[in-house]
């Protein structure tokens, strides 16, 4: 009997289809307005228009990542509404234009303020949206409803929108909640897991994990919909729920749960698999260096390596002994790694094939000369916060870095945006920051 076996193909290399892609741009998506000089020529994205209903981490990277590469992004925003990342990380004087946390998120992007609470602030919109590519938001649910800014309102405007909504929860019976990264990384099980066993209290964290993951997963969802449209000519409705990221992280636990269920429990920075694993104080003042040794033969090496008897004998022979006596092993191993600074640990277990890295924070980061040298952190003028060192795109475009350019001051692009994308008159303009419907 005849069968239609179809031969099975290797997974790919990393990046070996790379240049088999079309590049958003290049295809049959219908003409946007006319470029203006406020964007770049010559990067993958131009030609690309980006309406922006973004406030705090996730949807501005995303945006600020297109910016960088090229895309016209216009951020809706006003001191009616503001983006809750301008008053935070700013100076002690208050003022919502030096702030670094914002600054850093919206890198590239035009800031156009327009009073979405007014019809005629809408009615801008609804005329801006016409020329777009892209909208993105993160607002809670029920707002962009109340703007007229939903898909189905958006859609009706320009057939072919591609639209990203990123809320906590996405679309749904909990879209409504306000959630922000600490509460949705606890939401997920992340910060349960993440606890040592013998903490006395749940652990939390004021580090917004989802936030950049989600910004990203976000971010090639979009240049995804931009080759289809261009392939296609359809646009496309996305929605990314931020839990999603959280989820998606911890998924090997989900699984674990199925398979072996009450065996997810918090670990610290120890394995089920390998002893020692996790992090260990280093010479210095809260020095640290993070090691694994993943199997037998490497256990070899470390122990003739740190030359301690008490971690001699076939007691210690298999992974699952030793992950067993990690209690016993640790101190040990803790007591060796203390002597040395973490550059010289990492050397010595490097040297002899043992995972190890130094633990780096935000501080020893950014004094990285090699960092700085590489072009990965670009110092940039800005009228209000003077000149700060930033982070630029973590990729290089054909071996060259991305030119970065700084975020905007509140409605600094608004007589841009009106006037030269928008067609308006003088006059109508006068009018609409009279009425308070752009400019504030």
């Amino acid at each position: 009997e005849a069968r239609d076996v179809r031969a099975l193909l290797p997974a790919p290399a990393l990046g070996e289809h790379q240049h088999d892609l079309p590049r958003p741009g290049g295809g049959r998506r219908p003409p946007t307005a006319a470029r203006t000089g406020h964007t770049p020529v010559g990067l993958p994205l131009a030609g690309v228009r980006v309406l922006s209903f973004g406030v705090g981490a996730v949807i501005p990277e995303a945006t600020s990542f297109l910016a960088l590469m090229g895309a016209e992004v216009i951020k809706v925003e006003s001191s009616n509404g503001l983006d809750f990342f301008r008053q935070v990380g700013g100076d002690a004087t208050g003022d919502i234009n030096n702030s670094a946390t914002f600054n850093q998120a919206n890198l590239g992007v035009q800031s156009c303020a327009v009073n979405a609470a007014s019809e005629e602030g809408r009615a801008v919109l609804r005329t801006l949206v016409a020329t777009c590519d892209i909208v993105m938001e993160n607002m809670r649910g029920p707002v962009m409803r109340k703007f007229g800014m939903d898909y189905e309102s958006v859609r009706a405007v320009r057939p072919d929108i591609i639209y990203i909504s990123s809320q906590g929860f996405g679309t749904g019976p909990y879209e409504t909640f306000q959630t922000y990264g600490p509460s949705l990384q606890s939401f997920a099980g992340m910060t349960s897991i993440w606890a040592h066993p013998d903490d006395p209290y749940p652990v939390g964290s004021t580090l917004s994990y989802p936030d950049m993951l989600a910004g990203k997963q976000g971010l090639a969802a979009v240049l995804a919909a931009l080759v289809r449209r261009d392939a296609t000519g359809r646009g496309c409705a996305l929605d990314c729920a931020q839990f999603e990221v959280c989820l998606w992280s911890i998924a090997d636990k989900f699984l674990q749960e199925q398979l072996l269920p009450g065996t997810v429990r918090a670990l610290g920075n120890r394995s089920l698999d390998a002893a020692p694993h996790g992090c260990f104080p280093c010479a210095g003042a809260d020095q640290w260096c993070a090691l694994s040794v993943d199997d037998d033969e490497a256990w070899r090496r470390f122990v003739e390596l740190i030359d301690d008897q008490r971690l001699g004998g076939a007691r210690f022979a298999t992974a699952a002994a030793r992950v067993s006596m990690a209690d016993e092993i640790d101190p040990i191993v803790g007591e060796w790694t203390s002597r040395s600074t973490p550059a010289d640990v990492v050397e010595l277990l490097r040297g002899r094939g043992i995972a190890a890295s130094i633990i780096v924070d935000g501080a020893s980061q950014a004094a990285d000369r090699a960092m700085h040298d590489s072009g990965f952190y670009v110092a940039i003028a800005h009228p209000a916060a003077g000149v700060r060192w930033h982070t630029g795109l973590p990729f290089v475009l054909d071996g060259d870095r991305v030119p970065v350019r700084r975020a905007p001051i509140i409605g600094e692009h608004t007589e841009h945006v009106l006037l030269d994308v928008l067609g308006v008159s003088p006059s109508d303009l006068s009018h609409l920051v009279a009425s308070g419907a752009v400019g504030t």
